[in-house]
């Protein structure tokens, strides 16, 4: 589930990004990005993005409903929450700006960054696409269950 604060739709999206039929009848969509917008082709619009989107909170949400009775996991939602609220408020265009809003946040290649949750206990992996203004989110979970992944790949 993609979650978007705001954009204005303008322009209709230009004839070579449209889907085709066969497109979208497979059940997904798709955001086209050209000359700094984004098209949305179901809508048949182009957009200027102003805010990060971010992709895949069913992985988090899991997590929490999994531990739901553990210790500490309440306050894990929260800080998790706040996080994304300030990523979905960001327009991160380099790690630099990731670093500002989050000094503590570990950058690894390829636009991976781990971000610490509730001081230090969860770790959030996400991928962050800085030109396309979207972060997706590929690991949360304890600091224990982090030790086991390699966060350049999972």
């Amino acid at each position: 589930m993609a979650t978007c604060r705001r954009s204005q739709l303008s322009a209709p999206c230009p004839r070579s990004l449209q889907l085709g039929p066969e497109q979208e009848n497979h059940g997904f969509f798709s955001l086209l990005y050209q000359n700094g917008k984004f098209c949305f082709p179901f809508l048949g619009k182009a957009a200027k993005v102003h805010a990060m989107i971010v992709v895949r909170t069913d992985i988090p949400n899991a997590c929490f409903t999994a531990h739901a009775g553990d210790a500490g996991i309440a306050a894990a939602r929260s800080q998790y929450r706040a996080w994304q609220m300030i990523a979905i408020a960001a327009r991160w265009t380099t790690p630099m700006a990731v670093k500002t809003s989050h000094p503590k946040a570990s950058i690894l290649k390829n636009g991976r960054v781990v971000f610490n949750i509730k001081g230090n206990s969860y770790r959030l992996v996400c991928q962050v696409n800085y030109l396309a203004g979207t972060v997706e989110i590929r690991f949360f979970g304890s600091h224990a269950d982090y030790d086991t992944i390699n966060a350049e790949t999972v």
